[in-house]
């Protein structure tokens, strides 16, 4: 047990590294609007909109330093893409005015502002073509800042995601709502549907977006002729992608001492990746569901015959490992297309394995686990190439045992792996 409890905390350690590593500036190409107007054509390292929101960290072509930004020494500034775009606005922030880059969700007759300190603390600014403003905040973070109370007291002691009014009574929550949405519903006074859906849509960056454009689609048409289009995957803090992979394994299994056949066999796995634009384009994590099919001729193994282990030869053995892995990639240079990989992670083992046709989930001798599995790691390397939007893998990865209750492995999978 302590030998496994070192084992794991070795790994920790590892991942925890590999994390802290990855704080390195996530460089992406933009540029600045000077004071003046003039567009400076550089770099820009893309943090969290928290801290988007306060400076621009950007280096221009040519030169060697980064330099930062107060919103109140630029303009604003943009991706090179030009989806992504944050200006230098005046708005108040927590009852109180505040230079901030706001980010800029739709530009027309009614134009729409985000300001975010965490996914659950969202401002939003709407803007009319008479510069009226109107904030909207989710009702239950509103209700925070107009009482200086938190979660906890807000929703009698059961914390709750913001904006769940259920533990207030009707009216009540009428009122918490209709103090939260009534400005901007008043910026949206020429249409009733858009009141509507104020109302009983959420209150999302993707629904105040649709609900915004469609509104001046109707009432400012000269504007949507150079709509400024937002593009809510390059502004995200978190992208999630489909993952799959599919190779060869390669390993022995442990039947007990000292029967260690070796095995071959397929390897498959699906599950998500998810990647931190917005945080560092180095740093990936992944959750997958994976199996191992490996088999085996011509071996032994231990069975108990009169109470006593007994080494017993096999015609045909296959072991099956279905695994739950949790782990991080690093990639080297994630700018170019073409990139070295490393990757490490966790995995929950509940390994079966099928003898001359008899299969065995326990090992022969007693077993002090009480759970149907055992823990293993890996930790591997490969290259990844980027096809448009889709990225494919190439690595190798090494899994070995942590705990080994039931029939373990440790071998060398071989796969071929799609972002999609």
């Amino acid at each position: 047990m302590r030998n496994n409890l070192k084992r794991i905390m070795t790994i920790t350690v590892m991942l925890s590294m590999a994390i802290c590593v990855c704080a390195q500036k996530n460089m992406i190409r933009g540029y600045i609007i000077t004071l003046e107007g003039d567009t400076i054509n550089g770099t820009i390292d893309f943090q969290s909109r928290e801290k988007s929101a306060h400076f621009c960290v950007f280096k221009a072509n040519g030169d060697d330093t980064f330099q930062s930004y107060m919103p109140t020494q630029i303009l604003g500034y943009r991706l090179a893409d030009k989806k992504v775009v944050f200006v230098s606005r005046k708005f108040p922030v927590n009852n109180q005015d505040q230079w901030i880059f706001a980010e800029v969700l739709v530009q027309g007759g009614i134009s729409l502002y985000r300001y975010e300190t965490t996914w659950t603390d969202v401002t939003y600014y709407f803007v009319n073509e008479k510069g009226e403003l109107a904030v909207l905040k989710d009702p239950g973070v509103h209700l925070k800042y107009e009482t200086g109370l938190d979660a906890n007291v807000l929703y009698g002691g059961v914390a709750k995601s913001p904006g769940e009014l259920e533990y207030y009574d009707a009216d009540d929550a009428f009122d918490i709502k209709l103090k939260a949405l009534k400005p901007a519903m008043a910026i949206f006074a020429e249409s009733d549907q858009a009141k509507e859906e104020l109302w009983n849509k959420p209150i999302t960056a993707n629904n105040l977006v649709r609900i915004t454009r469609k509104y001046n689609k109707k009432y400012f048409p000269e504007s949507e002729a150079d709509a400024f289009e937002y593009d809510a995957a390059k502004s995200s803090a978190v992208d999630l992608h489909l993952y799959a992979e599919g190779g060869a394994y390669f390993g022995s299994v442990d039947l007990g001492m000292p029967t260690h056949p070796s095995i071959s066999g397929l390897h498959l796995g699906i599950g998500g990746e998810w990647l931190f634009p917005r945080v560092n384009n180095h740093f990936s994590m992944q959750a997958l569901l994976m199996l191992n099919i490996g088999k085996a001729d011509n071996g032994t193994h231990l069975t108990t015959v009169n109470q006593v282990l007994v080494e017993t030869p096999f015609n045909k053995m296959t072991f099956y490992d279905l695994n739950a892995q949790i782990g991080v990639n690093y990639r080297i240079v994630p700018q170019y297309r073409l990139t070295p990989i490393i990757c490490g992670g966790l995995l929950l083992r509940a390994p079966i394995c099928s003898i001359d046709g008899s299969s065995h989930f326990l090992p022969q001798n007693d077993s002090s686990s009480i759970l149907p599995m055992d823990f293993g790691c890996y930790i591997g390397g490969g290259i990844e190439t980027r096809i448009g939007k889709q990225r494919l893998s190439a690595t190798a990865k090494y899994e070995l045992p942590i705990s080994n209750n039931y029939y373990a492995a440790k071998g060398i999978i071989a796969t071929l792996g799609i972002t999609l």
